[in-house]
């Protein structure tokens, strides 16, 4: 029998400099996710964090959220296999590696290793935000997202999306 967690929603104005956990909690949340009640949830309480089109998923059918589903897992099995990670467009990428949650911790381990002292998620995410960062970090991730989304059906006539395995590339 597994443990009820409670999640609370996650607002940007929330954000302080001892909070280092979100980025993490979300990605957990992700690979554990098995029910549309759970995708729902993850977009209501990350909403600020997420592309605002991924809200679309609110209101999917069992067919693409199964979709989805498969996308998301197929990229953590890749990762724990130390393999190739799949390179097509998908809204799966997008959920798994929100620009908003990604650059603040990329941010937090670069910020770490230069100062030689941790630094928190939150302490690069107000670094950010007081550069004014983090109006221009949303634009860019809505823009990415729309650029998945209009290049998804051409990639999919030539990359296989639904393959456990890494395709394999001739190397001419």
């Amino acid at each position: 029998m597994m443990t009820a967690e409670s999640f609370t929603k996650r607002k940007i104005n929330d954000i302080t400099v001892f909070e280092d956990r979100i980025d993490k909690e979300y990605m957990r949340r992700i690979e554990k996710m098995e029910t549309m009640e759970q995708l729902v949830s993850i977009l209501g309480d990350y909403q600020e964090f997420l592309p605002e089109g991924l809200q679309v998923f609110r209101n999917v059918d069992k067919e693409s959220f199964e979709e989805l589903k498969f996308q998301i897992r197929r990229f953590f099995k890749r990762v724990r296999n130390k393999q190739k990670l799949p390179a097509e467009p998908t809204e799966a990428i997008m959920f798994i590696t929100p620009p908003m949650l990604t650059i603040p911790r990329q941010l937090s381990l670069t910020m770490s290793f230069d100062t030689k002292r941790i630094v928190t998620f939150g302490e690069a995410f107000l670094e950010l935000r007081s550069q004014g960062l983090i109006l221009s970090l949303q634009r860019q991730q809505e823009n990415m997202y729309k650029k998945i989304i209009s290049i998804k059906d051409q990639v999919k006539e030539m990359i296989d999306t639904t393959s456990e395995e890494a395709p394999e590339l001739d190397n001419q």
